[in-house]
């Protein structure tokens, strides 16, 4: 799988606080990268974050790495929609593209290519600091349920025994 997310749209969905530190915009991105690659990390698809270059790299776009991370910016004038929907349109196997937004319209054309969506929101909740991280059993639970798959039925082994101390 290799997903792909549109940075400024998720970064809009994070908390303000003391979870998601940051004095500047710039400081707030640096530490999404850093949650992000410590999410990528030991997963084994691919993560690309596609940001407004106007707002972060150089003029003409550019690529970098973070954590595991590539980080692409887009042109000068250009959005991060129109170069996700290059990345998109290049991608020999768009199906196996999960992308990350809330933009209705750029996911309603992502899903027009063949690509599979999930919110903002959604990914937030995995970065957060906050509770368990999930492991790889709960990602591909997640990738089914966004690609349209009900999940499994959980097996159990064998019935327990309903003393308190079985329940515990």
């Amino acid at each position: 799988m290799h997903l792909v997310v549109d940075g400024y749209n998720v970064m809009h969905a994070l908390p303000i606080g003391r979870e998601w530190p940051g004095r500047t915009f710039q400081d707030r991105r640096h530490h999404f990268l850093d949650r992000l690659g410590d999410y990528a990390a030991g997963r084994p698809h691919r993560v690309t974050v596609v940001f407004d270059g106007a707002r972060g790299g150089d003029e003409m776009g550019g690529a970098d790495w973070r954590g595991g991370v590539e980080v692409l910016y887009s042109a000068r004038g250009a959005d991060a929609d129109s170069l996700i929907l290059r990345l998109l349109d290049a991608t020999p196997r768009v199906a196996a593209v999960l992308l990350v937004t809330s933009d209705k319209s750029l996911a309603g054309q992502a899903r027009s290519l063949g690509a599979s969506t999930a919110r903002a929101d959604e990914l937030v909740k995995r970065l957060s600091p906050r509770g368990p991280q999930p492991g790889p059993e709960s990602a591909a639970l997640f990738e089914r349920r966004v690609k349209g798959f009900a999940p499994e039925a959980p097996r159990h082994a064998a019935p327990r025994s309903k003393s308190p101390l079985h329940l515990w």
